[in-house]
């Protein structure tokens, strides 16, 4: 696999800049995708946007905007196409994204003033605070928690049984609070462009093999990808299967994936295999004959405790995916307690009864542990190179 070098930042670029070059056809396909996301919050399938415009059509907007305004995604086990938050501004409708975008950090950056101990807003405060209807609500939080930007004072923190959502407060907040109205606007404009590349790629695959070979801005603790990394990515001689369960963060299923592979491992991660006519559980099943198994914890759901009475106070807690916890089972069943892993990011809380059950706890990035997980690797019996 050729791994393409990152171009030069674009120091003159600005986003009505760019927003005046992109072309009605492509265009026409982020719009498509947009409207699935406002419609239902879901990237909309690659034979949908397809069958309607065109194979050609999507192919060739795809190939011209690049991986870092719209992409390819494996979601709910079909190939879809998914929007950065640039390709949401350069939408038909991102001007008006842009400005409930400008409004929602004006409002973060006075509360914060306010009370610097603030470490999330609900939607139903933003909603009362700002006056928007539904439709922008909507629009706001598709621009929101969509991918590709860069600091913007505060990250997607889940969502509640009764459909509110949250914006969990980040440290770089303070930022927010030393620049004026006009400097304002402009940090936004850069955040917002900060990773715009025109060459980024726009396969999953192709993603996460960009993302491991440049210094990664996601997660600051992590170096360049060595050679032998890249040489891992590019050609690999594996022995041992190891499954990696995991739910909806990109980030350290990439990172797992090439890790494994730079061991002389083969990674297993369901949805990169072919249907084949199977029903989920029987595609389980058949590629479950592994010899280890990693699972992957990440706050994926927001849930909320009720309480004894109306009047105590609700507990809110970061759950790992329903299908993953599941999958964890499963493997403990089957494959013995010695043979998997578990890796807990921050902020996730774990299941109850899980007691000598091996597992790591990790931050931002699957980097932290990786030593400590090759070492129960090796203690398990597999075949590790190095």
């Amino acid at each position: 696999m050729e791994i393409k070098k990152q171009p030069a930042p674009l120091k003159e670029t600005s986003l009505a800049q760019l927003r005046s070059t992109i072309a009605t056809t492509q265009r026409k396909v982020l719009d498509g995708v947009l409207d699935r996301l406002l419609a239902d919050s879901k990237p909309i399938p690659v034979r949908i946007l397809q069958g309607d415009m065109g194979r050609s059509t999507v192919t060739e907007a795809l190939n011209q905007l690049g991986g870092s305004v719209l992409f390819e995604i494996h979601h709910e086990g079909q190939n879809c196409y998914q929007l950065t938050q640039l390709g949401v501004l350069l939408s038909s409708r991102g001007e008006e994204a842009e400005s409930l975008l400008q409004k929602y950090i004006r409002h973060l950056r006075k509360e914060f003033k306010a009370n610097v101990s603030l470490d999330r807003l609900s939607s139903k405060e933003i909603q009362l605070a700002l006056t928007l209807d539904s439709d922008e609500m909507q629009l706001l939080f598709v621009t929101l928690t969509s991918s590709g930007h860069g600091r913007l004072g505060s990250r997607y923190g889940g969502n509640a049984p009764d459909g509110t959502w949250y914006m969990s407060v980040d440290d770089d907040v303070t930022e927010l609070s030393e620049r004026d109205q006009p400097a304002l606007r402009e940090w936004i404009d850069r955040q917002v462009l900060i990773r715009y590349n025109p060459r980024a790629p726009v396969t999953e695959l192709g993603r996460s093999a960009e993302m491991l070979s440049a210094q990664r801005s996601f997660f600051p603790s992590i170096a360049p990808a060595s050679e032998s990394t890249l040489d891992a990515i590019r050609e690999v001689s594996v022995t041992d299967k190891v499954f990696v369960v995991h739910g909806h963060s990109e980030g350290p299923k990439a990172e797992i994936e090439v890790f494994l592979r730079e061991l002389g491992l083969e990674p297993i991660v369901l949805h990169r295999k072919s249907d084949q006519g199977l029903t989920l559980i029987e595609k389980f099943e058949k590629h479950s004959d592994v010899k280890y198994a990693v699972i992957i914890l990440t706050p994926d759901d927001i849930v909320v405790g009720s309480g004894p009475s109306e009047h105590k106070i609700q507990k809110e807690e970061g759950r790992a995916r329903q299908n993953v916890i599941f999958e964890w089972g499963f493997f403990v069943g089957k494959l013995g307690r010695g043979k998997v892993c578990c890796l807990n990011q921050a902020g996730t809380v774990l299941p109850s009864d899980v007691h000598g059950i091996v597992y790591k706890p990790f931050e931002n990035s699957i980097d932290e542990i990786k030593y400590s997980l090759r070492k129960e690797l090796v203690d398990a019996g597999l075949d590790v190179r190095g």
